[in-house]
């Protein structure tokens, strides 16, 4: 693969921090009523910092001029897209196209250097071109 995309930091942050307030509430609540239940509530307090950690760590995409492969927040792959040629790739207002289907990824998720990077790789316009004209 020629490349990656990370998520943004700041939703790992939100991710890990919300899960531990959720962790502290859920240990507080089974204390303060006395019921042990309510613990096993911490495993979705968990949940919520692995996927906070997966942010931080893993790739949202990795791509290549062939394919593109999207990761969800688990770490596993998605949606795989494949590339045909460079004519079935079209880029219109921030959204990927593939022969005209449009593919699902959220740019708002992504690092911002990362998304800039990725979207000028498969950008068809060369510099070389523009010129000519």
């Amino acid at each position: 693969m020629k490349g990656l995309v990370r998520y943004q930091t700041i939703w790992g942050i939100c991710y890990i921090l919300s899960g531990i307030a959720f962790a502290i509430v859920f240990i507080l609540g089974g204390y303060i009523l006395a019921d042990p239940s309510i613990y096993l509530n911490l495993i979705a307090a968990v949940i919520i910092i692995y996927i906070g950690n997966n942010i931080r760590t893993k790739p949202y995409i990795r791509y290549d001029q062939n394919e593109i492969l999207v990761y969800n927040l688990f770490g596993s792959i998605r949606k795989r897209y494949k590339i045909e040629n460079e004519s079935t790739l079209t880029i219109t207002n921030k959204k990927f196209y593939i022969a005209g289907k449009k593919l699902r990824l959220n740019h708002w998720f992504m690092d911002k250097q990362d998304w800039h990077r990725f979207e000028s790789f498969y950008n068809r316009e060369p510099l070389l071109d523009e010129l000519k004209t």
